[in-house]
């Protein structure tokens, strides 16, 4: 049986996922989903280390509905040992990218070598699609993208800069999770947006200046430009809308 350590957080997160290595990771704004629970009959248990994010994420459920199914209501606090009941899955799971190193953290497999995308790739700002009703600025000044969303086992992109450059929020909401020990994104920031389902990723950072819980507005500092889990200097991009990884360059003026 495999094992992964996420963070802990309260029911409105989950997240995991760069040039090293690299996961598509997830994100999950548990408040989102308030359907029916479908079980599937399978069963796990909770080991050392587990949560109910690193649970949820090995098998593509929804935190929420894992919870909602077992009847817990702290998940910082589910026993080793407990059978759970699993849930259908509303996306992609990630064991098939996983390999077992330590059991306290995400070991995963190297990715394909990435390669710089041409220019004309970007999509021209007539073309540039909304996520509901909420559009997407840059996080970063724009440059080389270093990793496509099309590239193999990428679920985002990473855009090249320098040591320091500025990294802002893609659009307005709140910080959910902000840390360094999520294997593969460095200084990690997740933000959730006004947009229901709305969900953007930024990895690899130097230096986070924003903390969980904290309002953001598009284009508002969120972190520093770095290398942390990379090779090189670079900002990792993801957005998740609806449970689902989309292509960030497709959002992006």
């Amino acid at each position: 049986m495999r094992r992964v350590f996420l963070p802990t957080m309260l029911a409105a997160l989950l997240a995991a996922g760069c040039t090293t290595t690299y996961s598509p990771a997830p994100v999950y704004d548990t408040s989102a989903y308030s359907g029916p629970v479908d079980v599937t009959g399978g069963t796990y248990v909770v080991a050392p280390g587990d949560t109910v994010y690193s649970i949820a994420t090995r098998n593509g459920i929804n935190p929420a509905e894992l919870m909602r199914a077992n009847g817990i209501t702290d998940p910082t606090s589910v026993a080793v040992g407990t059978e759970l009941k699993l849930t259908v899955s509303r996306a992609a799971p990630v064991t098939d990218l996983a390999r077992e190193a330590r059991s306290d953290e995400v070991s995963l497999t190297e990715p394909a070598q990435a390669q710089a995308a041409p220019a004309e790739e970007v999509v021209p700002p007539s073309k540039v699609k909304p996520l509901g009703a909420t559009r997407l600025v840059w996080p970063c000044a724009k440059a080389e993208l270093l990793r496509t969303f099309s590239d193999e086992g990428s679920k985002g992109i990473e855009v090249s800069g320098k040591m320091g450059d500025t990294v802002v929020a893609a659009a307005p909401g709140r910080v959910i999770f902000t840390g360094d020990n999520v294997s593969g994104y460095g200084n990690l920031v997740i933000l959730s947006h006004d947009e229901p389902g709305l969900v953007t990723v930024y990895g690899h950072n130097a230096d986070l200046l924003v903390k969980k819980g904290q309002r953001v507005d598009a284009g508002e500092a969120i972190a520093r430009m770095g290398s942390s889990a990379s090779k090189e200097v670079n900002l990792l991009f993801e957005v998740r809308y609806n449970d689902r990884p989309v292509n960030p360059v497709e959002y992006l003026p």
